[in-house]
Formats: C-alpha cells, sequence, structure tokens
C-alpha cells in the first residue's frame, strides 16, 4: 500500500485479467491517439485481449499521464454527465441529510473516535473552500453540524473567509436490501436511505431521473465486459426493482459523499462492481493492492471488489470554477457505485417480473391470482340457474302429489 502511494497512477485504458482470463480490473481512462487499434475496451471481450496481454510487473510503462501527451483520447464518463452527476447529487444531498457511520473502517481511519471531545472538529462534517462571494450551498440542510445522538459534545464549526464545513456521508440506495433481524430467508426490500419521508424519497426518485444518462452509459460498456452476468443482473433487476426511475441493471447504489475511502474489500458483493467518482478535487487516485494497481482519478472502473482489497488516495478539495460556484456547488470529491448484493442475488434468482412488489419483498409468499371477470361472471349465472331449475323441479314435486 505504502509503495502504491509514491508510485505515478496510470491513466491509460486497461483490463487486468487473471490465468484463465476473467476480468479483475476494467478501467476506463484516456489512451494515446497513436492507438488506433479497433480492439478497444468498449468493444471487445477480456478474450480478444489475452493474447496480446502484458505481464503486470509492465503496467506502469508508457502509461501515465506525462507519457501519454497532450493528443489522447478519453474512455471516461463524458464531462457533461459528470456535471450532471455531482449537481444532483450535491442537490439530493440537500434535501436528504448525508448518513455517517462512526464505526464504518471504510471511511473512518480511527473508527473507535468519534469525535466526542469538545476541542475536536464533528468528523461528520468536511471542511471545503468556498469563494465568499458566492452563493451558499443549501444553507439550511448541509451545513448543519448537530452532533451525533450519542454524542455528548456540541462542537460548531469555525467561521473561516473562503472556507465552509459540509455534512458528509455514505448512502446506500438499494432496491431490494437483506432484512437484518427476520428467520424468513426471502424476505428482502428497499433500504432505508430509499425510504423515509415524503420530501426525502421525491428526492430519491429526482436523483435516480436526472442520473439516468450516466447510470446507461456504464452499464452499457457493462453489458459489453460481462455479458453474462449483465443477463443475470437486468433479469434480478426486472424481479426486484421498488423505483421504476432507475434504469437498472443495477440493484444497489453507494453515493460516497465527500468523505476519504480507505482499505477495504466488499466481501457482500456478488459481482461486478462499477464506480466512478465526480467533483473538483485533486489526489484521490485508486488503488488495488492485490495487483499492485494505482488509477487516476475522474475515471471508470470495473473491480472483482468483493475478491480485490481496494481504497482511495487521499484527495483534497480544490476550489470550483466561479461560474460553478455560482450554481451553490461546492468542490469536494463524490464516488458513485453500482453492485449487486449476494444475498440479493440468491434471493431472486427463481422470482417472476415485479416479485418485490407484488409479494411485499417476500413478506407475502404467494402472488394473489385475480379472478378472471368472465370467469366468475360464469359461475354466478351458473348458480342462478341451478337454483331455477331446482325451483322447477320442487314445483313439479308439488304439482304430482295433488
Amino acid at each position: 500500500m505504502e509503495e502504491l502511494k509514491n508510485q505515478p497512477a496510470r491513466c491509460q485504458s486497461c483490463i487486468i485479467v487473471d490465468s484463465e482470463c476473467r476480468i479483475l480490473v476494467a478501467y476506463f481512462g484516456v489512451r494515446s491517439a497513436l492507438n488506433t487499434n479497433r480492439h478497444m475496451p468498449k468493444k471487445s471481450r477480456a478474450e480478444d485481449f489475452f493474447d496480446r496481454a502484458k505481464p503486470i510487473s509492465k503496467l506502469y510503462e508508457n502509461a501515465t499521464r506525462d507519457d501519454m501527451g497532450p493528443a489522447a483520447i478519453y474512455d471516461g464518463l463524458p464531462e457533461s454527465m459528470c456535471t450532471q452527476q455531482y449537481q444532483m447529487t450535491q442537490h439530493m444531498a440537500a434535501w436528504n441529510q448525508p448518513p455517517f457511520s462512526p464505526r464504518d473502517v471504510r471511511h473512518v481511519d480511527s473508527p473507535e473516535d468519534d469525535g466526542a471531545e469538545d476541542d475536536k472538529p464533528d468528523p461528520r462534517l468536511v471542511r471545503l473552500p468556498h469563494h465568499p462571494k458566492s452563493v451558499l450551498p443549501y444553507p439550511k440542510p448541509i451545513l448543519e453540524g448537530r452532533p451525533y445522538k450519542t454524542s455528548p459534545h456540541d462542537w460548531k464549526p469555525p467561521k473561516e473567509v473562503g472556507f465552509i464545513w459540509e455534512r458528509s456521508g455514505a448512502y446506500h440506495h438499494c432496491h431490494a436490501w437483506k432484512q437484518q433481524g427476520t428467520k424468513v430467508n426471502d424476505v428482502i426490500g428497499p433500504s432505508a436511505d430509499m425510504t423515509g419521508s415524503s420530501e426525502h424519497v421525491s428526492a430519491v426518485k429526482e436523483f435516480f431521473v436526472w442520473t439516468t444518462e450516466a447510470t446507461i452509459f456504464v452499464a452499457e460498456i457493462f453489458k459489453e465486459l460481462f455479458p453474462a452476468e449483465y443477463e443475470t443482473y437486468a433479469k434480478d433487476f426486472a424481479h426486484g426493482a421498488w423505483i421504476r426511475e432507475d434504469p437498472g441493471p443495477f440493484l444497489c447504489h453507494v453515493t460516497v459523499y465527500k468523505l476519504q475511502v480507505f482499505l477495504h474489500r466488499d466481501g457482500l458483493d456478488g459481482g461486478p462492481t462499477v464506480t466512478f467518482p465526480t467533483g473538483y478535487f485533486k489526489g484521490g487516485a485508486m488503488i488495488f493492492t492485490d495487483v499492485r494497481a494505482k488509477y487516476s482519478a475522474g475515471h471508470i472502473c470495473f473491480a472483482m471488489a468483493h475478491h480485490l482489497y481496494h481504497a482511495v488516495e487521499k484527495w483534497e478539495a480544490i476550489p470550483c470554477p466561479p461560474e460553478v460556484a455560482q450554481r451553490r456547488i461546492t468542490p469536494g470529491r463524490i464516488s458513485t457505485v453500482h453492485f449487486m448484493h449476494l444475498k440479493t442475488l440468491q434471493t431472486l434468482e427463481d422470482k417472476s417480473k415485479d416479485w418485490l412488489i407484488q409479494t411485499n419483498g417476500g413478506v407475502n409468499s404467494v402472488i394473489p391470482q385475480p379472478l378472471n371477470p368472465n370467469k366468475a361472471a360464469a359461475k354466478k349465472v351458473g348458480r342462478v340457474r341451478k337454483k331455477e331449475r331446482e325451483a322447477e323441479q320442487q314445483a313439479r314435486k308439488k304439482a304430482r302429489t295433488k
């Protein structure tokens, strides 16, 4: 890890595969304009690269930004989509304060330290540069510095010219999430960050609407790289989607809102994960210790995150351009992660379309089947006619007895 910190980050697009040609990491950054080979990552499978693959020891040969030169072809998320993703994420955070767990080792350097002392900053807050003449960014929600419910301190951010303090945290927007504390194996449902007040739900749905373009962009690359996994994800998405505005095929989304990311492995994931950062920052390179790879920030990265340990190099916020700051946007690094939870995949494997909604996440074990109106009407007519025949038979009997 320490050796990789001093290593220059690779920015050239590439795919890392194992000895059986299974993709471990696929990175979409930039490539030399001189490389016009038609077999580029967006157009082919890992097998197309295997015959001409190089050993991992040559990963950084002519692959850093200084090696690429000014003429380069960009393979990452277009700038317009990055801006849209960043702005709409911050807009959502203005209505829904980012959740923060003080014991999450992925984002807290010292999980035991919750900042309870009066002289320590509230660890949920991040200090960001901001032009004093710019419009303040949603001052009511995200600038509040209220302490934890379990914390005795009431630390308030100091007022500094050119800086603001903003809430940070991680959202887990999951359509189908394994419920805790239940004995029913098939009971799943939307995560808490997807629900809440009407204001909360409206902001989440708006977020999905205005980030659809970026989601579809990375989904198309995912389909090319992992066709079998894409088919499985898409099928399970049809079974477990809770918000229709999400185009899929990922049922789980994490938004790391202006937090640092420390070394970890996402052991509960069920397959490939895709992540891309947006915002205004320096540093923040993606590091995979198992394959000794370090990638430049701001690009798309697919990885088997449940197998590979990874972290993000420490980043620092840089001031936004004036025209951006005027739109009430503050700097920082926001990372978007799309993935599938392993237990969710296992639960939805043999289910039908809209199963999550039709069974309340498995609470109702049997999907109610409405009666066919024509059959119901026919049964009613049959009962009436049967009663009429019985009445006629009774009348004949009485007539004979007389």
